[in-house]
């Protein structure tokens, strides 16, 4: 192959293979307030009915229904990395509101 041909397939592969390892996955941030308010819903009683009930309100409050919420938990849980985002997430958020409410 000439060489003024080699390298723009060069530089295209290289572009390829470095925007390829740069996709890094994401998590939704209204999945994360979700299943933040619902952590916080099933720690609030040991009842678990009123639990269950607050987990239904913190899920419509933000727009979920009970099988979104399940789906959009397993396609995060599908991709481990993707998985572990959500986690560290949602208990960066809890840590957070906890001690604002031991400021209050």
């Amino acid at each position: 192959m000439k060489k003024h041909l080699l390298r723009p397939i060069i530089s295209m592969v290289c572009l390829l293979a470095v925007s390829a390892c740069s996709d890094k996955p994401t998590v939704d941030p209204k999945l994360v307030d979700v299943y933040t308010d619902v952590v916080i819903a099933r720690e609030s009683t040991v009842d678990s009915i009123q639990a269950q009930s607050k987990v239904r309100a913190a899920l419509v409050q933000h727009g979920y229904t009970q099988e979104r919420f399940e789906q959009e938990l397993r396609a995060a849980g599908e991709d481990p990395t993707t998985f572990r985002m959500l986690y560290d997430s949602v208990s960066t958020r809890i840590s957070a509101k906890r001690k604002a409410l031991q400021g209050q």
